[in-house]
């Protein structure tokens, strides 16, 4: 019995923007690097971390919905995701929401 065929890998990409310039070419990028594996993508878009407009910053939610028990990787824009913030509040964004390991 083939179980890659019987149990595909899925992974997880955490984005700020998938919808236009660079976000959009890296998504897409990504989506068919994927099916072309036969691997499924669950693509987390949200917007930049502490966004300066708080209005935005509700997008963010839909990181919280990233679970590693589901996943068999994780692929994150960290350099864009991390835009309004450092290094060392992106570690703990990642450590608090369990997302990846550093």
């Amino acid at each position: 019995m083939n179980t890659l065929a019987a149990h595909p890998l899925t992974i997880g990409y955490i984005a700020p923007n998938i919808v236009e310039g660079n976000g959009h070419s890296l998504w897409l990028g990504i989506k068919e690097a994927s099916q072309a594996q036969g691997i499924r993508l669950v693509t987390f878009a949200g917007i930049e971390l502490q966004y300066p407009k708080p209005f935005y910053q509700q997008a963010n939610q839909v990181y919280e919905l990233v679970d590693r028990q589901r996943l068999n990787g994780l692929i994150v824009w960290s350099s864009s995701l991390a835009s309004f913030i450092g290094y060392e509040d992106l570690r703990i964004f990642a450590s608090i929401t369990n997302h990846c390991r550093w």
